[in-house]
């Protein structure tokens, strides 16, 4: 159903649906995607995150959008095993689009009317004082990353480029040893609302 309606939508040049079974894997493997689509329906927990880290083992920079159910579990589940957006599967599609734009943009896409009940799940594990011993420039972008300002916003604002911007945000994760951009986010977002 999700498919049908994404391939509607202009802007969308191609959407494949990758069969259950045995043949998901070899069909993972063969596939240019870069943007995968979850829908977890009714796969019980254990599935979904076999799902996800299948897909993150197979393409790891690839972004996953993961519809999920109002459950805050299932949602934190999905967070820790690689999404790097995450709606309700009830939003409407234009949500899901915008997700869908952001994601291609190199951006994470987690709604702000569900960040504080995630946050408090979602820990991401490294001491506090990390955040303390990052250059000025790179705490700045921090901070407004936490502020949830975009790549583009900030290198707007700081009148310095967008590609000058990623590259503080992969030095930051680095530095904070965050494994993806949705982490980056999490952690500063986590930050903000520590010092408020």
């Amino acid at each position: 159903m999700m498919a049908a309606g994404l391939r509607q939508q202009s802007g969308i040049k191609r959407v494949d649906v990758l069969p259950p079974g045995d043949g998901f894997g070899r069909a993972l493997r063969a596939t240019a995607a870069r943007c995968f689509v979850v829908d977890c329906g009714s796969l019980p927990l254990i599935r979904l995150t076999d799902l996800l880290d299948a897909i993150r083992g197979a393409q790891a920079t690839a972004s996953l959008l993961v519809l999920a159910p109002q459950d805050r579990e299932i949602m934190r589940a999905a967070l820790r095993h690689g999404a790097t957006a995450l709606i309700s599967a009830s939003d409407p599609m234009e949500r899901c689009l915008e997700a869908l734009r952001q994601l291609e943009q190199g951006h994470s896409w987690l709604p702000a009317d569900l960040v504080g009940e995630l946050l408090n799940g979602h820990q991401v594990p490294r001491p506090q004082s990390a955040i303390d011993q990052l250059p000025p420039r790179q705490r700045q972008i921090f901070d407004l990353i936490g502020s949830g300002m975009s790549t583009r916003d900030i290198a707007t604002l700081l009148g310095i480029g967008v590609k000058t911007v990623e590259t503080h945000r992969m030095r930051l994760m680095q530095q904070l040893g965050l494994r993806t951009a949705h982490d980056l986010v999490v952690r500063a977002v986590q930050a903000k609302s520590r010092s408020a």
